[in-house]
């Protein structure tokens, strides 16, 4: 918005004044008279119109403040819906973070350098400004995708070393119970197999023991979820494709 100068008298005026402390002056030939809006420190001297001048004061101020870079931003992130959501984080200067939920900047999320997302199932897009002297940066954004990780249990696999099924993988298991353990057991009741706690997905079963690969048949696996929660038991198959 430029500084205007209210004046009376005749047509035409012209506002003497300094900018900074550099004498300027403008004309018009109607009421009010503009001084444009340079930033800095405007001070009146004089007025004339065309009849008289006479001297004038008055002292306003224009300050433009930079726009606030857009902020650094926690990465995008994957989980499961059972999972505790992490907060997601933004940073930049002193200014106020505001969340929100859609990229035109209307749906307010909240305020602060910290968000917990939604748990909701899908791709969800938060975006995030800084505002500095009411000034309101670029936004950055945070893609947060909620997987429903239901864990499947083969029934069988081939461990023939074709890098087909070699392995016994239960999906999702680590995410979805990250203290679950998994034991497997041969008909006569030996137990053939122990994951790791937490991190089947680590070393998960080839169809060996000690080092051998076992005989083609059904056994009897355990898995303990860990947290409390029923145990799950099946039977689980080696085939060996010819």
């Amino acid at each position: 918005t430029p500084i205007e100068v209210v004046v009376t008298g005749s047509s035409s005026w012209t506002v003497d004044y300094t900018l900074d402390g550099v004498p300027q002056s403008a004309t018009g030939s109607i009421s009010p008279v503009s001084l444009g809006n340079t930033a800095g420190v405007y001070v009146l001297t004089s007025i004339s119109d065309a009849n008289c001048s006479g001297a004038a004061s008055g002292t306003q101020t224009i300050t433009i403040n930079p726009l606030p870079s857009a902020p650094l931003t926690s990465s995008d992130t994957t989980y499961c819906s059972t999972w505790t959501l992490v907060d997601m984080s933004a940073s930049g200067g002193s200014g106020v973070f505001t969340w929100y939920a859609d990229a035109t900047l209307t749906n307010v999320e909240g305020t602060g350098a910290t968000l917990v997302p939604n748990n909701t199932s899908g791709s969800v897009i938060y975006y995030v400004t800084e505002t500095v002297n009411n000034c309101e940066g670029p936004a950055s954004s945070v893609t947060i995708t909620i997987n429903e990780c239901e864990i499947v249990i083969p029934t069988a696999f081939t461990p023939n070393g074709d890098m087909m099924n070699d392995f016994w993988e239960i999906v999702y298991l680590d995410d979805v119970y990250s203290e679950s353990q998994v034991s497997v057991y041969n008909r006569w009741g030996e137990k053939v197999y122990e994951s790791e706690k937490g991190n089947y997905a680590g070393k998960p079963w080839d169809g060996t023991f000690n080092d051998k690969l076992l005989p083609v048949g059904s056994y009897f696996y355990i898995l303990d979820p860990g947290d409390g929660s029923d145990k799950r038991n099946g039977t689980v198959s080696i085939i060996l494709k010819k």
